[in-house]
């Protein structure tokens, strides 16, 4: 290496000088490129990465909008069947819940016959004896025949509030008036027949 005056590199001295930069700055520009190369490639790789997020949550959103329209299409028909299940009960009484029998004619005599009867009883499903105990007694004895009305507190419930009843069975004579109500045991035939204003047959 030559070396001038006042310190200065000549000659073979500045030429090793100046490759020797011009090698740090293509070593700096290469770390450069490299690094910018891997900020790209990872630049790419989330955006990748998102956008698969971003397609996943869309099909889950889709199946859940789907799940949430079916169910609110089942939650409405459900609805709706069940009030036009009230719509019918309101409008028509079950066929098995009234019973009626025809009245019997005169006597010969002319004598007119009691007012027909118009029971209703409200029962619990598990009870059908106070039925069989109503209608054995109106059969006997109602001679100007009688309409029974039976109500399942479990399946009118809304009547069981209207009439404020407390207990069943509970008997209701709605005619003829006065209203009378009879509650628990029908097997005690008097009572009953005097709650309804029927005669009591008379011991001979």
């Amino acid at each position: 290496m030559v070396v001038g005056p006042d310190g200065v590199r000549t000659g073979s001295a500045l030429l090793a000088a100046d490759s020797a930069d011009r090698a740090a700055e293509l070593e700096l520009s290469q770390e450069s490129a490299d690094l910018a190369g891997d900020l790209e490639r990872r630049r790419a790789s989330f955006e990748a990465k998102m956008a698969a997020m971003r397609a996943e949550f869309e099909v889950d959103e889709a199946q859940a909008k789907r799940l949430l329209d079916t169910s609110e299409e089942a939650a409405a028909a459900a609805q709706a069947n069940r009030r036009e299940q009230e719509r019918r009960r309101s409008s028509k009484p079950e066929a098995h819940g009234v019973m009626s029998t025809p009245a019997e004619p005169p006597d010969s005599e002319g004598t007119p016959t009691p007012d027909r009867l118009h029971l209703t009883l409200f029962i619990s499903g598990a009870s059908p004896a106070s039925a069989w105990a109503v209608r054995r007694l109106c059969d006997r004895h109602a001679r100007s025949g009688y309409d029974l009305r039976i109500v399942d507190i479990y399946k009118e419930p809304e009547e069981v509030y209207s009439r404020g009843l407390l207990a069943v069975p509970t008997l209701i004579k709605e005619l003829p008036l006065p209203v009378n109500v009879l509650i628990g045991d029908f097997t005690n035939e008097p009572q009953v027949l005097a709650a309804l204003g029927l005669p009591t047959p008379r011991d001979d």
